[in-house]
C-alpha cells in the first residue's frame, strides 16, 4: 500500500500509540468527525466541545474535518471550529471566549495538550478523547469540567 503521498508504507503491526502520528488514516479522522457532529445535531449544535488530538497535526486535521461536517454553522460564523494550540496565535485568542459562558463562539476546539490543564470551560458539554492518555492525573484535569455527560444516555452525571 502507497500512502497520501505515493510513498510505500511499510508492512508491521502498528500499536495505538502510533494512530495520527506515525500511522495517519484520514477515514479514521473523519468517521471521529461525523460521530462528532451527528452527536451534536442530536443533543445541541450550540454545545461547548473539546476535541483532545494527539498532537498539533492531528487537532488541524481535525479541526478542517468538523469544519467540512458542519459546514453550515462554519458558513455562519467561522469560529464555530477553531483550533486552539500552542503554535497557533489566532486559536489562543480565542480560549476566553471559548470559556465565557456568554459567548456563543467558538463552539468546538480541536486541541492538544492546551487544554488539557489550568483552563475551566464551565459550558463545556461534550469531551472527546480522541488521543490516549497515559496519565491518570491529566485523564482527571480532562474530564473534571461540568458537567460530565454520560455517552449512552446524555444525561448530566456528577463528576
Amino acid at each position: 500500500m502507497k500512502d497520501s503521498l505515493g510513498r510505500e508504507i511499510p508492512d508491521k503491526e502498528y500499536t495505538s500509540k502510533e494512530y495520527d502520528r506515525t500511522l495517519v488514516i484520514d477515514e479514521r479522522t473523519k468517521l471521529v468527525s461525523k460521530k462528532i457532529t451527528e452527536f451534536l445535531k442530536n443533543f445541541d449544535r450550540f454545545a461547548k466541545t473539546i476535541v483532545f488530538c494527539v498532537d498539533i497535526e492531528h487537532a488541524e486535521r481535525m479541526r478542517m474535518s468538523l469544519r467540512n461536517d458542519n459546514s453550515d454553522l462554519v458558513a455562519e460564523n467561522y469560529k464555530y471550529v477553531v483550533k486552539i494550540t500552542g503554535d497557533d496565535d489566532v486559536g489562543k485568542k480565542e480560549i476566553d471566549n471559548f470559556i465565557d459562558p456568554a459567548s456563543k463562539y467558538p463552539v468546538i476546539a480541536t486541541t492538544s495538550k492546551l487544554l488539557n490543564t489550568g483552563v475551566d470551560v464551565q459550558t463545556c458539554k461534550l469531551v472527546v478523547l480522541d488521543s490516549n492518555i497515559n496519565s491518570m492525573t491529566e485523564f482527571k484535569q480532562i474530564i473534571g469540567r461540568e458537567p460530565v455527560y454520560e455517552r449512552t444516555t446524555g444525561s448530566p452525571t456528577s463528576s
